[in-house]
């Protein structure tokens, strides 16, 4: 589901604040990976958790990391979701296969997006910019 918009952004924040509320308040866990490696989630309410775009998308993580947050919480929450152009593509790769495991998973995934009002917008700019450097006018 893709909460777009300013409207969005308040139902995403509102939607937080009710699973906080029905979790009995909000807590910073460690997931276990593979090898060692931990994910660490700064918001986590019971089975719920929350980051913004950056932190899971916008960093090293990779499917390995997605599966482990899968196996732990049934619902994951993204913020701060921007509009992915060429410069984001590797962002843009690890948003699908976030999107690819939450799917496999049968987890519930939430993006929250102010900078988009569809979420079509999402990708546009990447689209337009593959399509610019394929020769093709946007």
């Amino acid at each position: 589901r893709i909460l777009a918009g300013p409207a969005g952004r308040r139902a995403f924040e509102q939607l937080w604040s009710e699973c906080v509320a029905l979790a009995g308040g909000e807590a910073c866990e460690e997931v276990i990976v593979a090898f060692g490696r931990t994910v660490q989630v700064e918001r986590a309410a019971g089975s719920i958790m929350r980051a913004d775009f950056d932190e899971l998308c916008g960093t090293g993580r990779g499917t390995p990391d997605f599966y482990a947050l899968t196996r732990r919480f049934d619902t994951i929450l993204v913020g701060a979701v921007p509009q992915l152009g060429v410069k984001r593509e590797e962002a843009a790769r690890r948003l699908i296969a976030l999107v690819d495991v939450a799917y496999d998973e049968h987890v519930r995934l939430v993006l929250g997006t102010e900078a988009c009002t569809t979420p079509g917008d999402i990708f546009q700019p990447l689209l337009d910019g593959a399509g610019a450097a394929a020769g093709h006018a946007p």
